[in-house]
């Protein structure tokens, strides 16, 4: 996993939102 800047907005959010249910799903 590289660091790149042309990352899309909605991607990020995607990824941050499954983190975020998996955590909740606890």
């Amino acid at each position: 996993m590289s660091k790149e800047p042309r990352l899309s907005p909605p991607l990020i959010l995607f990824d941050g939102i499954r983190r975020l249910r998996d955590l909740s799903r606890r």
